[in-house]
């Protein structure tokens, strides 16, 4: 978990988030990474989702390939890391069932909350 949380800190951090934040709970087993005060479009947050699920899967079916001692205990972890990617992609359904719409997330670290903004696509600005 630590790894796949980092992976979306760095995502965020790349497209400029200057205060990533990281949070925990074994008892009802979850973590997240959380960009405080960072607004983040549709494609920002696609790479943020999905970074960690490409980057550690690849690596875990290349070293179950490669690494032969473990190839099974390699793919169990790979099966439990892909079932642990489900927020994740559900949070990129969300995305593809309003694509019709911009879509924009907001972090707020201090109530632990993510807001979810969307604006039919070639609306205007208000501000």
């Amino acid at each position: 978990m630590p790894i796949h949380e980092a992976l979306h800190g760095a995502v965020y951090k790349a497209f400029g988030a200057s205060d990533v934040r990281y949070n925990t709970s074994l008892r009802q087993f979850y973590a997240y990474a959380i960009s405080h005060h960072f607004v983040a479009d549709r494609r920002e947050f696609t790479w943020v989702a999905l970074t960690p699920f490409v980057v550690i899967n690849s690596l875990l079916i290349l070293a179950a390939v490669f690494w032969s001692p473990v190839p099974f205990l390699l793919l169990g972890v790979l099966l439990v890391h892909t079932a642990g990617t489900s927020g994740d992609f559900a949070m990129l359904n969300y995305l593809w069932l309003n694509r019709h719409q911009d879509v924009f997330t907001y972090d707020d670290a201090i109530s632990h909350t993510s807001y979810f903004y969307a604006r039919y696509k070639g609306q205007p600005n208000d501000s």
